[in-house]
């Protein structure tokens, strides 16, 4: 072997090596800096993922969205009703008749007491079976405007036919909900 060999050629040779060295040395930066990439783009893609599915679960159809807001129309046309005092009586007078009873009166009533009631209070006098007049204050929370009893009272009736058949009297008082809107403090928190 000879080592005498001019300068010129050693020259080449050790271009040729630092361009290799430096080739493999780049292509290992290179390399970890796409791994780092690449761990990025699955963090990412790891976020996307969870929101898609968090968002299938609140996102709804167009046929659930018909429905909710046929829903929430039918519940603006109830609290309209709710503001109609003779629609109120009307109610309570047909769901009486429907279970079978014999309305005596119905009747706008105050509190008994000092406070003031916090929605409109009706007295209810209906005749009949006890089973009928326990249906009929069952029913109070299906009615289109809703209501419930706040006050009950019941005897034997004491005339006539009603009493031979021994039906019962009952007073009734009911509390008719009417929606109120949020006052504008509430609104803005």
């Amino acid at each position: 072997m000879n080592l005498n060999v001019p300068k010129r050629e050693w020259t080449g040779f050790a271009v040729a090596l630092i361009l290799v060295v430096g080739s493999f040395s780049f292509a290992i930066i290179s390399s970890s800096q796409a791994l780092g990439r690449l761990g990025e783009y699955k963090a990412h893609n790891d976020d996307l993922s969870t929101t898609v599915s968090q968002a299938s679960r609140v996102v709804i159809s167009a046929d659930e969205a018909d429905r909710i807001q046929k829903k929430i129309g039918a519940l603006r046309d109830c609290f309209a009703d709710a503001q109609k005092q003779g629609l109120i009586v009307s109610q309570l007078s047909e769901f009486a008749r429907d279970r079978g009873l014999h309305v005596l009166e119905i009747q706008p009533t105050r509190p008994t007491g000092a406070a003031p009631a916090a929605y409109p209070l009706y007295r209810i006098s209906v005749r009949g079976g006890f089973e009928q007049i326990a249906a009929y204050m069952d029913g109070f929370k299906s009615l289109r405007i809703p209501a419930r009893a706040v006050g009950f009272g019941m005897w034997p009736a004491t005339e006539g036919v009603a009493a031979a058949r021994q039906a019962l009297t009952a007073d009734i008082t009911v509390e008719a909900f009417i929606h109120q809107e949020p006052s504008k403090e509430v609104q803005n928190g």
